[in-house]
Order: structure tokens, then C-alpha cells, then sequence
């Protein structure tokens, strides 16, 4: 596609471009199509620059909203100097020529006095750095694997197959070499891909802090002494005896990347090549993910001592718990032989995995870690008065398998996720408006009402946010209900000092009701704050106790909350404000009933338009 095809005024940028080649290169090709905005369209794509979603040296990016209500991002360039000028012509000469499904499209640009910008596609789930370091959500091997090879296939890409070969520049961290001599190569990429490799498999930043070493300096001294010098270095979530080959095939494909002699590090396409090689290794090594090493223990087993033959009591296999009737009926060897199943978290229970099965249902599967567990007799008796809970508003366990190797509770999927990811994960959050956090906030307490009325010793156990899950319309249902039932000993209770109550120590670790209102005092702050209860440099409550009640304003508020919010709502924000506050009173006996709680919250939910 040639230049008079573009909207793309071909004398502005050919007056940027000193040298008569790069103009030849901005005429010869582009990709698609490119849009020339007026400031004042880009004013009213990016509402006046309201959102800034990232800045550096160069200046500073917005969210946009364009006509057809796509989203994209506002790269504003400022200091435009000849120089920059030309920089910035130049960028818009490669994003133009640029068509990959792995980077990110180049939609237009703005170029007035004062004015120079680049409109993009917005990409929703941020960066790798924040995917990376600032949530604490478990990632698969698998999942970095594809990250590396993705982005590798990009710069292979770049590297050799475009019309006007370019260079990336800096994927992450500069080349040493490139600061030494000023030359640029297609290697100083491949460096910056093991930087890449390092961070995604070891999940520890590339910049080192407080002086200390550098996370390349401490690999590349130690790499050579051997991989067990190195090993502790990988991230424990995925650094299992099964995956050590695997991590030992990336160590080393790091290492010559990091290489300080260039002809030593491979090219980007034989990079690429052995990462999808490793993939189909990692693949082939974990037929089932690790929820499934059970299958693989008893492998050589026959079928008949894995599925419950017709009369013997004696083969296990899956429970159904609850009276609820379900179309779906599912066993063990059913999750056996699921098509794939994705770690959705990891916790000091145990893991949950979303679980595809081959008929098309999803499913959520927790294992259980077989510490402290209760006799097989004991643990139905618990999982049925769990199931005898029905509640439209509680995520019920449908199904459990009991046996000395493996303990498996089964819930529905719920796609949408859970409310710490919403909130704190890579999510927008920005969907979460006032209507919906008050909705969720409402039937939280409805169903905690639900389950406190079965009995007086009748709890959920463990209130947080990563434990609501959401529906379509954002209505929370709080899953593993009851799951602290299933262990033998209190001991084996997680220990969150900062949404438990005060008298939940590490020496009385039993749950009680008016403990759990205090839980669901925090899970309130959490949902007006927008902070998780230990962000802030202190416990949530005592940052919010910091501020006195008549000293509220705005700031105490999650900003994403405020931002369509009424002077309405923000009256019923601070109204459920002082319920939280009320419920995290010190002592139990000044705390409300859930069902006192759920009364004050209608009212504001009544009231609000």
C-alpha cells in the first residue's frame, strides 16, 4: 500500500525526515490504513487528557475513546526539538510498516505545533512489569512460556521479515556492548530477550535496588559454575522437581542471550526456535497440569479401579453434595481426561484450577493439600451439611472426591472472576462503577445472612475478596463456603491479619460469626478504597482509622470509583463507610449482626438513583 492510499498527509512527515531515503521508505509500504487527528479531536478522544495511563522520558500516555467507542492509547510527545522531530517521524515510519499480530497497531497521529502524538490500540492488560511484580496471581510455566515466544516471534519479525528491516532498540534493558561502542545491532535485542527470559521464569525485577546486584549479574556469575548455582533463583511457583529440564533449557538459552561477546549469542530466529522446542517438551512433560499428577501415579492401574463399578461402594470417585438437581453428570476420570485445566489461584489450602471438560462444561476444581485431613467418614458428613446450605446467593460445592492420595472439591466456573482480580488485577477496574460495587457489597452480606442463619456456629470461613465471585451482572457469590470445616485441626486456617478479627490470633484460630461481620467490614473498605487491606503501608483499617471521620473527603475513595460518581453517591459511599467502620469495632460484642448489616445497606441501596 503506497502513501496516497493513507490519510496521511506526505509532506508533513517528509518535511521531518532529513534524509532523502527515509522519505523513500515512509512512501514505499505501509500496512494499513492511518488516520491524521486534529488536536482537537484528540482532545475529545482523550476528554482532555483526563486518564494518563503511563509517562516516561518521552512524555506521557492517555486513554482514549474514538467514535466507534474502540479504545486506544495517546502517546504525547513533549521537548519537540528538531531532533525529536525527527525521532518522531521516524517511529511513525516503522508503526506504519508494522503489521503483526504481536505488536501493537499503530491507529494514527497528531502533528500540530505543540501537538505531536501517536494513537494506538489500547491494550487492556497493561504491561509485562505489572503483570509480573504487582499482583500476586499465580502465572503457569506455560503462560510465561508463550509470553517469551510471542514476543521473540515479534522481533523475528522486525528482524528479518519486514520490507524495511528494523532494529527493536530496547525491549526491556539496554545491551552493554551497544553503551560501549554506540552500535546497534540486531543482537542488542537478543540480549534484551534474555533480560526478558530472566524476569518472566524468576518473577524478580531486572533493576536492581538499594544498590544491590542486579538480577543478570547474579545469573550470568553464577551460570557458569553450573545450573544448581542458579536454580534457586526461578520462581518457586513453577521451579518443581517435574519442570527442572524445562528450567534448565531456559537458563540456558538466557545465558547465551546475556552473552557479553555478540558472535556467542544466537539470532533472534534460532531464539524463537528453541522456545517453541521447549514448549512442546513443557507440554509433552505435563500431559495434565499438576492438579492431574494423579493420573499419572496410577497410570498403570485398570480403568475399573479408578471409576466406581456398579455396587462397590469400596472404588472412589466423585460425591454430588447438595440436593439440587444438575443436567451435568461428572466423574473423576471425566476431570481426568479434561482438554485443559488453568491454575485460577494457589493458597495455603491448596490450588483451584478452571477445568474444560471434553462435553463442553466448565468446571472450577480445588485441590486440597492432604495435610490435617479428616477421616473419610468425617469429611462427607462435613461436605453434606456444607451442600445442605442452598442458596442462590452462595457458589455451592457440587461434587468432592475423597481418597488417601487426593482431596477434590468441584464448583461451578464463574467466568467473570473473582472481586480481588477486578480490583486489583490486570483488569479494568474502572467497569466496577458505584452500582455494581454496591451490588456486590449488598449481596455479600445477603449471603453471609444466609449462612449465619443455618446455626450460631455456622460460618464461611474465610471472607476476602478473592473469595467473591461475581456473575454476569456483578452479583457476588462467596465460594469455598465452608472449607475450613474439611480440615482436622484450626491450624491449618490461613492466618490474614489484616481481614481478621483481632481475636483470630495464631493461638485461637476459630472462626465465629461475629468475626466474620469484621471480615466483611474490611472487604468494604476494600471495595470504596480500591486497596487491597495490606497496600498502603499499613493495614487498610489503620489507614483509614488514620483520618477522622469528619475529615473524609474524596481522597479516602478508590479515584476509579469517583470518576462517574454523583454527589449522591459519594453521601452513600461515606453511609457505607461508617458501616464498615462499625463493623471492624474491636470488640465482638459492639459489632453488628450480618442480618443488622444487611438492612442498613438496602436502605442505602434503596435510596441511591
Amino acid at each position: 500500500m503506497y502513501l496516497y492510499n493513507m490519510d496521511l498527509p506526505e509532506g508533513d512527515i517528509r518535511k521531518l525526515l532529513p534524509n532523502k531515503d527515509d522519505q523513500l521508505k515512509w512512501t514505499a509500504r505501509s500496512s494499513h490504513n492511518i488516520k491524521c487527528f486534529s488536536l482537537e479531536e484528540v482532545e475529545k478522544i482523550t476528554a482532555n487528557y483526563k486518564t494518563m495511563i503511563g509517562q516516561g522520558a518521552f512524555g506521557e500516555v492517555y486513554k482514549g475513546i474514538l467514535d466507534d467507542k474502540s479504545m486506544v492509547a495517546v502517546k504525547k510527545f513533549k521537548y519537540m526539538d528538531d531532533k525529536m522531530n525527527e525521532n518522531f517521524a521516524k517511529e511513525l515510519l516503522v508503526h506504519s510498516q508494522i503489521n503483526h499480530r504481536n505488536v501493537t497497531r499503530l491507529i494514527g497521529y497528531c502533528l500540530e505545533e505543540n501537538g505531536s502524538m501517536m494513537v494506538s490500540e489500547y491494550i487492556s492488560g497493561g504491561n509485562l512489569s505489572n503483570f509480573l511484580h504487582n499482583n500476586d496471581r499465580p502465572i503457569s510455566a506455560d503462560t510465561r512460556l508463550s509470553i517469551a515466544t510471542d514476543c521473540v516471534e515479534a522481533l523475528v519479525y522486525m528482524h528479518r521479515d519486514m520490507y524495511t528491516r528494523f532494529i527493536h532498540g530496547c525491549i526491556g534493558y539496554m545491551d552493554p556492548l551497544f553503551l560501549r561502542s554506540g552500535c546497534l545491532t540486531t543482537k542488542s535485542d537478543v540480549y534484551s530477550v534474555g533480560v526478558v527470559l530472566l524476569e518472566l521464569f524468576t518473577r524478580k525485577r531486572a533493576k536492581a535496588e538499594n544498590r544491590d546486584i542486579s538480577l543478570v549479574d547474579r545469573f550470568t556469575r553464577s551460570l557458569p559454575k553450573g545450573f544448581r548455582r542458579v536454580r534457586d533463583m526461578f520462581d518457586p511457583e513453577i521451579a518443581d522437581q517435574s519442570n527442572m529440564t524445562f528450567l534448565k533449557g531456559i537458563g540456558k538459552l538466557a545465558g547465551e542471550c546475556l552473552s557479553l561477546e555478540n558472535h556467542r549469542r544466537p539470532e533472534m530466529a534460532d531464539v524463537a526456535e528453541r522456545l517453541r522446542t521447549l514448549r512442546k517438551a513443557l507440554l509433552g512433560q505435563q500431559e495434565k497440569p499438576s492438579l492431574y499428577f494423579w493420573r499419572i501415579k496410577h497410570k498403570a492401574a485398570a480403568p475399573s479401579s479408578i471409576i466406581v463399578a456398579q455396587g462397590n461402594i469400596n472404588k472412589p470417585d466423585l460425591v454430588r453434595v447438595g440436593s439440587t438437581a444438575s443436567a451435568l453428570n461428572v466423574t473423576i476420570e471425566d476431570l481426568l481426561r479434561a482438554s485443559s485445566a488453568e491454575v485460577l489461584g494457589k493458597g495455603t489450602r491448596g490450588a483451584t484450577y478452571k477445568t474444560d471438560l471434553e462435553n463442553g462444561f466448565t468446571l472450577a476444581v480445588k485441590r486440597l493439600k492432604c495435610v490435617d485431613m479428616l477421616s473419610e467418614q468425617e469429611f462427607r458428613q462435613r461436605a453434606e451439611a456444607i451442600g445442605a446450605i442452598e442458596n442462590e446467593l452462595i457458589l455451592p460445592l457440587r461434587w468432592f472426591y475423597f481418597s488417601k492420595d487426593e482431596v477434590l472439591l468441584v464448583y461451578d466456573y464463574m467466568p467473570t472472576g473473582s472481586l480481588k482480580t477486578l480490583l486489583h488485577g490486570e483488569s479494568d477496574a474502572s467497569k466496577l462503577d458505584w452500582d455494581k460495587r454496591l451490588t456486590i457489597a449488598l449481596t455479600v452480606a445477603r449471603s453471609l445472612t444466609a449462612i449465619h442463619s443455618a446455626g450460631a456456629q455456622s460460618c464461611h470461613g474465610n471472607v476476602k475478596s478473592s473469595n467473591v465471585l461475581l456473575t454476569e451482572a456483578y452479583e457476588a457469590r462467596p465460594s469455598e463456603h465452608g472449607l475450613h470445616t474439611l480440615l482436622a485441626t484450626s491450624a491449618s486456617l490461613p492466618r490474614l491479619k489484616f481481614c481478621h478479627a483481632p481475636e483470630v490470633t495464631n493461638a485461637v484460630r476459630s472462626v465465629s460469626q461475629k468475626a466474620e461481620v469484621y471480615s466483611f467490614g474490611i472487604l468494604l473498605l476494600e471495595i470504596l478504597t480500591g486497596k487491597s487491606p495490606q497496600n498502603v503501608g499499613m493495614d487498610l483499617l489503620r489507614w483509614v482509622q488514620s483520618v477522622p471521620r469528619e475529615e473524609w473527603t474524596d481522597e479516602m475513595f478508590d479515584v476509579r470509583l469517583l470518576r462517574w460518581s454523583s454527589d449522591l453517591h459519594k453521601e452513600a459511599m461515606h453511609q457505607l463507610m461508617e458501616i464498615a467502620m462499625f463493623c471492624c469495632a474491636p470488640m465482638p460484642n459492639y459489632r453488628p449482626e450480618i442480618s443488622e448489616v444487611v438492612q442498613r445497606i438496602e436502605y442505602i441501596y434503596d435510596g441511591c438513583p
